[in-house]
Parts: structure tokens; C-alpha cells; sequence
């Protein structure tokens, strides 16, 4: 393996930075939200999810993460909150 040195400070490392300079993340990915939008994805899928228009108990084939910004007005990836389906749907693109 050839070492080089790291584009911050020069130590020699594998990678082409030491590890007191990780690569940053990018930049396009923080600002969009989608990585805020990945969490939030895995929480509903691990945890108690309640719908938060109707405010009952959401079975896990029957949740959907609801906009509350909607894509069609702007909203990105964030904010979201766990739904049902059916409430998700029936809201349509109206902001929370």
C-alpha cells in the first residue's frame, strides 16, 4: 500500500488523509436534507410509530413518511413525520 501525504497537515497516510482530517461530507447531500430524510426513514422502520394526523398506532406495512412541507410546494426531504397511508394520501399536498 502506498502512502501519501495527507492533503491538510502532509502526514504520510494510506489514504491521502490522516485521520485528524476525515474527508468532509458533501456538501449536497447535508444541504438537501436527504440525509436527515435517511434517519428518519430507519427510526420509523425500528420504532413506535404514530400517526401524527390522526394520532393512532400505525402498523408497520401501512406507514409512510408524510411531507409536512409538500414536494410540490417546496418541500424537499425534511421535515417529515410518520402516517398512515390513508391519512398521508387523504391529505393531499396541503402544508401541516
Amino acid at each position: 500500500m502506498s502512502m501519501r501525504p495527507c492533503i491538510e497537515c502532509g502526514r504520510l497516510s494510506p489514504a491521502g488523509r490522516c485521520p485528524l482530517h476525515p474527508k468532509p461530507r458533501s456538501p449536497s447531500s447535508v444541504a438537501s436534507g436527504k440525509y436527515r430524510h435517511k434517519k428518519a426513514r430507519a427510526k420509523m422502520r425500528t420504532g413506535h410509530r404514530v400517526c401524527w394526523i390522526c394520532g393512532h398506532d400505525i402498523l408497520r406495512e401501512d406507514a409512510q413518511l408524510d411531507h409536512l412541507i409538500p414536494v410540490s410546494k417546496g418541500g424537499e426531504h425534511g421535515p417529515t413525520a410518520p402516517a398512515h397511508s390513508f391519512c398521508n394520501e387523504s391529505r393531499g399536498n396541503h402544508a401541516a
